[in-house]
């Protein structure tokens, strides 16, 4: 099994999810593959000389897509094991993930655990194929209420004994056969961050495989670690580049283009948000309609 893991500026905290992953797994062979997206907080330093793992330094920052995908080249397990670097193993999770996908339907291709937050309450561990109809709804949603609910999939907590089939996996904890991916290809390098999983599950199910959450591992997620020093108006950017990419590769070009009008026209109140500046409100028009932000 090859459990490999995107380091940005975050040693601290994957220092703790590789120590985390070799004191509890105790009953699979295993390999750790580090890449290190140029990272500048001494991660270089500290983890090239860890003979533990195979590091595998960028010099520039690729992005989480590519960066995983570059550390598959190197990978030799029979299932991968794509792991956040704000993670933490609770008990032997690899072995039962491994366990659980030796028994697993072959349609199985992806799956993931009921994750935990830092607190050990249930944390976000699924989500749904973005549609053009989901993405309205969720705007619409946001712009009425101000706020976008959170997947109700806490809600969902304890009522399967094992398995739970669920359209995609989130990208903190995903256990992957590797004939899929020899197959299908990993994540699409269009992507720099934000919606590459959607968009790699989805295009497994539209192959015929299925996604599912086992009970199990125990896995915390403390969340946006390596883009805590980023600013809001940056996460919203990254994170509306990637779902634009994605709604360009699974819409019409009349869809997408609908969906883009609808969407400009419904954050225009953005410019009433408390928290994003007016310097910011502009720098975020010029991203929806494509011009260069002069500052």
């Amino acid at each position: 099994m090859s459990i490999i893991i995107v380091n940005y500026n975050t040693k601290s905290v994957t220092e703790k999810c590789i120590e985390s992953i070799i004191s509890q797994t105790k009953v699979v062979e295993y390999e750790i593959i580090l890449v290190d997206n140029n990272s500048n907080d001494g991660s270089v330093n500290l983890f090239a000389n860890d003979k533990r793992i195979h590091f595998l330094p960028s010099n520039i920052n690729l992005g989480f897509g590519r960066a995983n995908n570059l550390g598959y080249k190197a990978a030799k397990g029979k299932y991968v094991f794509l792991l956040n670097s704000d993670t933490i193993l609770l008990n032997d999770a690899a072995s039962i993930f491994y366990s659980k996908m030796e028994k697993s339907p072959k349609n199985i291709a992806c799956i993931g655990a009921f994750l935990l937050d830092k607190d050990l309450h249930p944390n976000q561990s699924y989500g749904r194929f973005l549609t053009m109809k989901r993405v309205l709804s969720m705007l619409i949603t946001s712009y009425l209420k101000k706020y976008r609910a959170k997947s109700s999939d806490k809600n969902h907590w304890g009522k399967y004994e094992d398995w739970m089939e669920v359209e995609m996996v989130i990208g903190a904890d995903m256990f992957i056969k590797r004939d899929v991916i020899e197959n299908l290809g990993l994540f699409d390098e269009s992507f720099f961050m934000y919606h590459e999983e959607n968009d790699m599950q989805r295009r497994f199910h539209k192959h015929g495989y299925k996604m599912a959450l086992v009970k199990g591992p125990q896995i915390i997620h403390l969340e946006q670690v390596s883009s805590s020093k980023c600013t809001l108006m940056d996460k919203k950017i990254m994170s509306e580049t990637g779902l634009f990419n994605y709604m360009r590769i699974w819409l019409t070009k009349s869809q997408f283009y609908i969906l883009k009008i609808i969407y400009i026209i419904l954050k225009l109140p953005i410019f009433l948000d408390g928290r994003y500046s007016l310097k910011d409100s502009c720098k975020y028009f010029c991203f929806l309609f494509g011009l260069k932000y002069k500052r």
